[in-house]
């Protein structure tokens, strides 16, 4: 099984090493590595030219945005799956795509747990793959899509929708939920620390603004947009302890400075 690892990246060139470092060390021998840079003018392209060694293929042009860029790498990849971890994002280990292997039996979307960590490295959050992939949580949430492997062939039946600018990948897992045929898969392993901070936390009002856009193309589901869902006592208990078992898991077994991640 081939897997295709695609890092969207504009002038973030501290983050940018930090997710190559962590694709480059991966033990599985079957992945490719694409790197797509919006015309980045902080000294990203030279890095790529020196560091690239022929274990990345990448492209370095202007883009539209985010999106116009992740539907360029899902072109430029050749993997059975596909997973996006944009500059700043790292996998938790070595063993991340060797670990996730059993479970890409064919699947649509298998998604596994991510870790919120700011930018010192100290974990913040955490989102267990349980339980994501239903409607409650598409509303409350979203499913990261830093710890989802998606079939290429489904990326590129269903291309993000570039006229959005933040909820575009929010869209798209939404979308699946309402394809009957989709299937879906998660997987009870830590796969990314996620660098919270993002496009979408700095412009959280467009955000919600185009969710509403987006969710006015589907009056059928109304009933469910209008009741969002609340967790009962036991639900928050449970994440909050599995959020601490996670936050000194990891303040233990990892360095604590997030640059060596």
């Amino acid at each position: 099984m081939k897997v295709s690892v695609i890092t969207v990246t504009y002038n973030d060139l501290p983050g940018l090493r930090r997710t190559v470092k962590s694709v480059l060390r991966q033990d599985y021998g079957n992945w490719e590595y694409i790197v797509v840079d919006g015309a980045s003018n902080d000294g990203t392209r030279s890095y790529l030219e020196t560091e690239s060694r022929g274990q990345i293929k990448w492209i370095s042009e202007p883009d539209g945005g985010i999106y116009e860029a992740m539907n360029k790498g899902t072109g430029m990849a050749s993997g059975d799956y596909c997973i996006f971890m944009n500059a700043g994002d790292c996998f938790v280990n070595s063993h991340v795509l060797s670990s996730i292997l059993p479970y890409l039996d064919g699947s649509d979307l298998v998604t596994g747990n991510l870790v919120y960590v700011d930018e010192r490295g100290r974990v913040n959050g955490y989102v267990p793959s349980k339980g994501c992939f239903t409607f409650e949580n598409l509303f409350q949430s979203a499913i990261p899509h830093q710890a989802s492997f998606i079939r290429r062939d489904v990326l590129l039946a269903h291309p993000y929708d570039e006229s959005l600018r933040l909820v575009s990948d929010w869209k798209f897992f939404l979308e699946l939920r309402l394809t009957p045929t989709v299937t879906f898969r998660d997987a009870d392993i830590d796969i990314c620390f996620f660098r919270a901070g993002g496009a979408t936390a700095r412009n959280r009002e467009l955000g919600a603004q185009e969710r509403q856009s987006v969710l006015s193309g589907y009056p059928e589901y109304k009933h469910i947009w209008d009741s969002p869902y609340k967790p009962s006592f036991l639900q928050k208990a449970y994440r909050k302890l599995l959020y601490y078992r996670i936050k000194v898991f990891y303040s233990l077994s990892r360095d604590k400075d997030y640059e060596n991640r």
